[in-house]
């Protein structure tokens, strides 16, 4: 099994916490964040494409998601 890089986990866990207490704002913000230095990790796209549906942001979050599939597609 691979291991996972301590500040990928660190960051997908800020953002799961993020969510959990009911702020996908401040998840997305995480994510992007994130993915500035790290356009292709698919966990953040997914994520973020889950923020983004709770704000009812569908068109990003489709478009983030379909970006995640076209790079992993067996995510």
């Amino acid at each position: 099994m691979q291991s996972i890089d301590p500040e990928i986990k660190e960051s997908l866990a800020n953002v799961v916490n993020a969510m959990r207490d009911g702020n996908p704002a401040r998840a997305e913000s995480i994510c992007r964040d994130f993915l500035v230095i790290n356009a292709a990790s698919v966990p953040h796209l997914q994520l973020l494409g889950h923020a983004l549906v709770r704000q009812d942001k569908f068109k990003e979050a489709k478009e983030q998601v379909e970006f995640a599939l076209k790079i992993a597609p067996d995510y």
